[in-house]
């Protein structure tokens, strides 16, 4: 027992000592929890590292890595042509607002804004499924080579076919 547990106990209030007993446990206990979960998420730590080593030996991306990719390019897929339609509905408001009179001039400019935000629109959906659909880093082109034994292109040679 500790000092503080005897020195109750020594005074008849046992209530005090189990009292102090029972902290000094849950204490225990937390800190026995705790080393267990850090060492738990040591060993996942552990595992992710070596399941990155084995992706980059096979020459492919860490799986973080394809996920982020398809995350960001889905949001640039999304987010690009919404923007486009607020800023053609936001022109359209602007233009009917001001002069209504003038219609003529109001349509021809109302026809060229659309069309500039709808070809925006669809080249970034376009752009976007064409990534997504090839896997690869954008802007990349693949390279005209063969893929070795472990899954690896490499430039082909000139005397190869």
């Amino acid at each position: 027992m500790g000092l503080f547990a005897q020195a109750a106990a020594s005074h008849g209030n046992d209530s005090m000592a189990a009292l102090a007993v029972g902290g000094l446990a849950f204490f225990a206990m937390i800190t026995v929890i705790v080393v267990v979960a850090l060492k738990h998420e040591a060993k996942k730590r552990e595992l992710k590292h070596a399941e990155r080593v084995k992706a980059y030996e096979m020459g492919q991306p860490p799986p973080e890595a394809e996920i982020a990719r398809a995350t960001a390019v889905g949001l640039i897929g999304t987010l690009v042509p919404l923007a486009s339609i607020g800023v053609g509905l936001g022109a359209t408001a602007m233009l009917w607002r001001d002069d209504v009179t003038n219609l003529d001039l109001n349509y021809g400019l109302l026809k060229i804004i659309w069309l500039v935000c709808g070809g925006v629109a669809g080249a970034a959906v376009v752009g976007c499924l064409h990534a997504l659909r090839r896997g690869g880093p954008i802007g990349e082109q693949p390279d005209a080579g063969f893929a070795n034994s472990r899954g690896r292109r490499e430039p082909s040679q000139p005397g190869q076919t």
